[in-house]
């Protein structure tokens, strides 16, 4: 067998792999992605949520009483993957600043966010203030929990506020 043919075979082979990882990638334009939320309580870490486009980590109580920290670690399903994929894909992360507050609130709910999507990087801080792009990012990672813990939404914020 001459060695054009063995490799003209050899391509069709792998062909159907090719086209198939090329659709996934091509479809949301996501190939990786991290995203870190922590909530904070009393000035301190209280709640760290981690999701990469493998795994899923939420740590509570990291400033209360060791005895109550919990870690929960698993690695996400195909579908939950390719959901936060659609879900980034429109995310729109250079429209925000690195941090909002309501000066008229003097404690109440802190929360940070970092988010890596496809190695472009944004710390973003938020202070008793909320944004419906963050909630909605927070809301389909609360999907993957099975406690809301970030309890980030627009009710939640404006309770606070309105105290």
């Amino acid at each position: 067998m001459s060695k054009s043919i063995l490799t003209s075979l050899i391509f069709l082979l792998f062909l159907p792999a090719l086209l198939i990882a090329g659709g996934e990638n091509n479809k949301t334009g996501v190939k990786d992605f991290k995203v870190e939320i922590i909530r904070y309580y009393f000035g301190r870490e209280n709640i760290r949520v981690v999701v990469t486009h493998e795994q899923l980590m939420c740590e509570t109580a990291l400033s209360l009483n060791k005895k109550d920290y919990t870690l929960v670690k698993r690695i996400l399903t195909s579908e939950e993957i390719s959901d936060l994929k659609d879900f980034l894909s429109e995310f729109p992360l250079d429209k925000f600043r690195e941090s909002y507050y309501n000066k008229g609130v003097k404690d109440g709910m802190q929360i940070s966010f970092t988010i890596n999507i496809n190695g472009i990087e944004k710390n973003i801080y938020v202070a008793n203030y909320y944004i419906k792009e963050l909630g909605g990012l927070v809301s389909e990672v609360t999907k993957l929990l099975s406690i809301d813990h970030l309890n980030y939404n627009n009710k939640t914020v404006s309770a606070i506020i309105e105290k």
